[in-house]
């Protein structure tokens, strides 16, 4: 007991009036200090001492720009130390020294350390292709890196991954639909790691995925106006690159495309995200008013021989405000021909053909110009023709332009036509109840489409938004995609 109280009042007596000025060269000093801080901002020290007469330890701390002061002393055989009085975002340095009767050793080596903020603002979002978007804030500055921790409604949190410095998101793509998930963020040093954030919880809703449209043993293509792209700008963009992401089709035949730059975007956020495929586009761009036509594919899908506008004279203008444009380009061995169109809007309902400028005749001439087109170029060839073609399919015959296809059943399939003539739930225009997006087929494709994992779909995106058909006419388009998958 008086050992115990020598050391105490020698301390209070070092701290008050500074360390000895001549330490007992015979008493061996401490070595091997060293100094962690663990993630609940404490400082751990441990060293080493090989002399073994010794009264105990003293414990000297300093900051960045103070002095040196005894904080604590240690008994005798105790060879560590935990220092819980530290502030976050401070560097602090340490030295020890042994005490024996009336003497100290020398100091140790000087080690030091920083205390690190942990992370804050961490904000945890699921998108619409099933993953998880992770941000937060952190000010220190001098981080090696972050550590994501991950757990599920009843399990345990693990260690998910590791990202480098100066990067403040992560996207956990290795989620499961209809689980809720819990994530914390820690910042890591050379010698520590902060405290965990604080935890943030987000549910995994079924994402665009769940439609189940893309599979690798079938050729899927899809027809989709994206209203006066981008409709929402770069909110469009987001949309866009989820749900091409998440029907996972091979080849989009895109509508309405009037900015190059945002087509661009959407292009650079699928090769940035989709850990599975490479993606490049081609925008037309002759349209008035700059609704061009487009198309979007996987680079490690599809091999492209050539994309080009047909019927592109001025002559017909009048047919095709916005030029076809053909897409010619080999999957699994196969030679395909896309025309991908917008034929003229509007119209009363009724076929005129004494009025050369009466919508439904323009679209009925159109109609008869794709069909001379595949005669004369493309009549032996696997050819698809789809679009927005601003018209009905079950329209009176009298008032139907599509008369030209339909009347040749041995010829051309409108692959979509069950959709037509079925429920309006399932038709690819919403907002006004109608069917206008379809896909025709040439015969050589007919052996193609019999197949039982073949068949045209409408892809109701607008079903798995929170805010159904209003957040995707917002944010999308009033056109929902029409898709055909193909077995060869």
């Amino acid at each position: 007991m008086r050992k115990i109280i020598y050391i105490i009042l020698l301390a209070i007596l070092l701290t008050f009036c500074g360390t000895t000025t001549e330490p007992n060269t015979n008493l061996d000093r401490p070595t091997d200090l060293e100094a962690e801080c663990n993630y609940v901002q404490e400082v751990t020290l441990s060293w080493n001492y090989d002399n073994g007469i010794v009264e105990g330890f003293l414990i000297q701390r300093k900051t960045e720009d103070g002095v040196y002061a005894i904080i604590d002393t240690t008994d005798v055989g105790i060879y560590e130390y935990k220092d819980i009085n530290v502030n976050v975002g401070t560097t602090y340095y340490y030295m020890i020294a042994a005490l024996s009767d009336d003497y100290q050793s020398e100091w140790s080596d000087e080690v030091s350390v920083f205390v690190p903020d942990r992370p804050t603002n961490l904000n945890a979002d699921c998108n619409y292709v099933q993953e998880v978007s992770l941000s937060w804030v952190y000010f220190n500055g001098d981080e090696m890196g972050f550590l994501i921790q991950r757990k599920a409604e009843s399990g345990d949190f693990v260690i998910i991954d590791t990202i480098e410095t100066e990067i403040y998101d992560y996207i956990d793509p290795d989620v499961t639909e209809s689980t809720t998930y819990y994530y914390r963020v820690a910042a890591i040093y050379a010698d520590s790691q902060s405290e965990w954030s604080d935890e943030e919880s987000v549910f995994l809703k079924m994402g665009f995925q769940s439609l189940n449209f893309g599979s690798d043993p079938t050729l899927e293509v899809v027809t989709w106006n994206l209203e006066h792209f981008p409709k929402n700008l770069s909110v469009t963009v987001d949309y866009a690159a989820q749900i091409i992401r998440g029907l996972n089709a091979d080849i989009y035949a895109l509508q309405e495309i009037e900015s190059n730059t945002y087509f661009e975007y959407v292009i650079e956020t699928l090769n940035n995200d989709d850990p599975l495929n490479t993606w490049a586009g081609y925008r037309a761009s002759t349209a008035s008013y700059s609704v061009n036509l487009a198309y979007i594919y996987k680079t490690n899908i599809i091999e492209i021989t050539d994309i080009y506008e047909i019927y592109s004279s001025y002559d017909y203008s009048r047919e095709f405000p916005r030029r076809p444009l053909l897409m010619e380009m080999q999957w699994n061995g196969n030679n395909v021909y896309i025309i991908n169109n917008h034929l003229k809007a509007l119209g009363d309902g009724y076929l005129d053909l004494g009025d050369a400028w009466d919508e439904e005749t323009r679209r009925y001439d159109a109609c008869n110009l794709l069909d001379e087109y595949i005669s004369q170029n493309l009549p032996d060839e696997n050819v698809i023709i789809l679009g927005d073609m601003n018209d009905e399919l079950t329209d009176l015959q009298s008032n139907n332009v599509f008369v030209s296809f339909l009347n040749e059943a041995d010829e051309y399939d409108f692959t979509d036509m069950e959709i037509a003539e079925g429920s309006s739930v399932y038709w690819s225009y919403p907002s006004w109840p109608s069917h206008l997006d379809h896909i025709l087929i040439t015969n050589e494709l007919f052996d193609e489409f019999v197949l039982p994992n073949s068949y045209a779909e409408t892809l109701c995106i607008d079903d798995l938004l929170d805010g159904g058909l209003s957040e995707y006419d917002n944010n999308v388009s009033d056109h929902r995609p029409v898709g055909l998958k193909l077995d060869f």
